[in-house]
């Protein structure tokens, strides 16, 4: 049986397409995605200074997470919100994400002396404050 003109320009068109998505995608997410990011970083450092304990964790992703995680349910709320046409979705966001705010820095984070020696080691590495 023959083989349409179709199947013949698919595999090929279907393949630059892959690979034009993927070169794509890997310069966004790993190049502008990383500059991207530290001005999320920069943005949540305003937003939650309560949280900068957690900087200082044995695993650093715990304060992505937590400060990500404040965000992302503040936005989810405020959609919840948009839906329903309801008030109530952002005020209870809102309290939600205090609590953690509250309660991370308190569960999570190292002991004092801890943050300190990390300090005084990060100071000693730079000149800035």
């Amino acid at each position: 049986k023959a083989v349409s003109l179709w199947n013949l320009g698919f595999v090929p068109v279907a393949l630059i397409v892959v690979s034009l998505l993927t070169y794509s995608l890997e310069h966004l997410f790993t190049i502008n995605g990383r500059r991207f990011m530290l001005h999320i970083y920069r943005m949540l450092d305003l937003a939650l200074p309560s949280l900068d304990p957690l900087k200082y964790h044995q695993t650093p992703a715990f304060y992505a997470y937590v400060s990500q995680g404040y965000a992302l349910v503040l936005l989810q709320m405020l959609i919840f919100a948009l839906m329903l046409q309801e008030v109530s979705a952002i005020v209870m966001g809102y309290t939600v994400c205090q609590f953690l705010l509250q309660a991370a820095p308190v569960a999570l984070s190292p002991p004092k002396a801890q943050i300190g020696t990390l300090q005084a080691e990060l100071l000693s590495w730079s000149d800035d404050p």
